[in-house]
């Protein structure tokens, strides 16, 4: 059973209890005096949960409000999936798409060589707008058609992204995808 998106920050060093007559009171719990006092989770749109602890509520909530808005906004990112590199990250696209047909493949193997030559050993958080601009630049001088350019900078690995957030530097990661919206991508990047 998926678990429902939520998100809440508790205070872990006091509790409430309610005795028979409805009333409340606020007692010291088990972990009170002990480690980070706040607790931010929630639940993200495949339903998974996340957590991280803080000192002080005034650190919980930005951060939680930061993470929800990105689940909403469709750019959340799990922590265990943002420590990934880009080739790994291609390499788990391509698995799904190999599925297509053949010269669709092919041509999605080309692209993702040339996003891994370039972007390969970098986390996706640390590729910047600035990089791919740059990358599509020198594959212009050094004689690629415009097409291919275009075709690596929109594939659906998300460097395309990249270009649009030239306000403040995000790494491609943020283009989180479900497989809906990977199989779109796939046939518009195919029929390119």
């Amino acid at each position: 059973m998926k678990r429902n998106r939520r998100a809440a920050v508790k205070d872990l060093w006091l509790k409430t209890l309610r005795d028979e007559n409805g009333n409340t009171t606020t007692v010291p719990s088990a972990l009170h005096g002990r480690g980070s006092r706040w607790r931010a989770r929630y639940v993200d749109g495949d339903g998974r949960g996340h957590a991280k602890q803080f000192p002080i509520k005034a650190q919980a909530q930005p951060w939680l409000d930061r993470q929800t808005s990105k689940v909403v906004q469709g750019t959340h990112v799990a922590p265990r999936d943002a420590k990934i590199t880009v080739e790994q990250w291609c390499e788990r696209w391509f698995e799904g798409y190999k599925g297509n047909r053949p010269n669709s493949v092919n041509s999605a193997r080309t692209m993702i060589r040339m996003i891994v030559r370039e972007f390969g050993h970098l986390a996706p958080s640390e590729v910047r707008p600035s990089q791919v601009k740059t990358w599509c630049a020198r594959m212009k001088t050094d004689g690629y058609a415009v097409s291919t350019i275009s075709r690596a900078h929109r594939s659906p690995v998300g460097l395309e992204r990249q270009t649009e957030h030239t306000s403040h530097e995000v790494g491609f990661h943020q283009l989180r995808l479900t497989g809906d919206e990977v199989g779109h991508l796939a046939v518009q990047f195919a029929e390119q």
